[in-house]
């Protein structure tokens, strides 16, 4: 798992098998960690995230984009 960009936030999903991690090149990513890989293509946002949750049921995952940090995302 590796990125080419800072990392700017990352959260697991709460069953703990998925890493969302948001990087600098706008490019928010999901991870699957058993198999190491990423989970379909990447969230491509205007700006970088700098926040990221998930839903208790791991059904949703929010990011928080913006250079005032106000465009929220599901």
């Amino acid at each position: 798992m590796a990125h080419p960009d800072r990392v700017r936030a990352v959260a697991f999903d709460p069953a703990g098998g998925r890493l969302v991690v948001a990087t600098d090149d706008k490019s928010v990513r999901v991870w699957d960690l058993a198999a190491g890989r990423p989970v379909g293509v990447p969230m491509v946002h205007p700006y970088p995230a700098g926040a990221l949750a998930w839903a208790a049921d791991g059904g949703l995952l929010a990011t928080i984009t913006s250079p005032r940090g106000d465009l929220v995302r599901l």
